[in-house]
């Protein structure tokens, strides 16, 4: 699949860049009318997009792939348990969400300004830079999206089980208060302490997101993309500024 969509990216740069004035409405140095430029960024991309953007996809994939998978099958034998007081603050999965997330806010910020490159140089929302956003946007929902939905049913599901221990020790301590004979003033004052030690530990698992670093990644979109509006709202303001000006001459 990776090697499929960077073969995609790179045939259709090349044929783009056999038509220019046609497919974009001007000529650009590594066209084919410019043979030196053209044949050199056409064995530069081959590299970058067949082999070595799919390769490094694929790798991370594969890590991904076998850490959800041990986390989902030691889950289901009962053998991971969640620490909610973990200083990630993520029930100890801290480390998890941070795999998915940094080499996508990482790829985020290494796209960011060649995007806001090619809206500036283009001068119009044509294809090149609205397929760049796209693509930005599909890759980030993807990359973070899957491995988080994933992610997701397994902390549902430890801090589902966690409460339900919990609650279950709970119900215990009160059967033992109430069943006793003797009910003083400490002991109904211990019975309540305990009984709101347990609510607040199931409030303290309940805190854990059920989608880490989501705003993490939002933040970082947002960076990602913000060249490019600041370019189109310079453009923007740049097209219409002639008609504010006439605007603005009106008596």
């Amino acid at each position: 699949m990776y090697y499929a969509a960077g073969l995609g990216a790179f045939v259709w740069n090349t044929y783009q860049n056999q038509l220019p004035r046609i497919v974009v409405p001007y000529d650009f140095w590594d066209s084919s009318l410019h043979g030196f430029g053209y044949w050199i960024t056409r064995f530069y991309k081959f590299y970058l997009f067949v082999w070595l953007l799919p390769y490094i996809a694929f790798i991370h994939t594969a890590i991904l792939w076998a850490v959800l998978k041990a986390i989902r099958e030691k889950r289901l034998a009962g053998e991971l348990v969640l620490q909610p007081f973990h200083r990630d603050g993520l029930g100890g999965f801290g480390a998890i969400p941070s795999l998915i997330s940094t080499p996508v806010a990482i790829a985020l910020l290494v796209a960011a300004l060649p995007l806001a490159g090619a809206i500036e140089i283009h001068r119009t929302a044509d294809v090149t830079p609205l397929t760049g956003i796209l693509v930005i946007l599909a890759a980030a929902t993807i990359a973070y999206g899957i491995p988080l939905l994933r992610l997701h049913t397994d902390i549902v599901e430890l801090k589902s089980a966690t409460v339900e221990k919990l609650r279950r020790l709970q119900q215990i301590y009160y059967d033992d208060t109430i069943a006793g004979k003797v009910v003083d003033r400490d002991a109904v004052q211990r019975a309540s302490e305990a009984l709101d030690y347990f609510d607040k530990l199931c409030a303290r698992v309940d805190a854990i997101s059920n989608y880490p670093h989501l705003a993490r990644m939002i933040r970082f979109l947002g960076i990602a993309l913000a060249p490019t509006a600041i370019s189109v709202v310079v453009q923007i303001s740049q097209n219409l500024s002639p008609l504010i000006g006439r605007i603005l001459k009106q008596p």
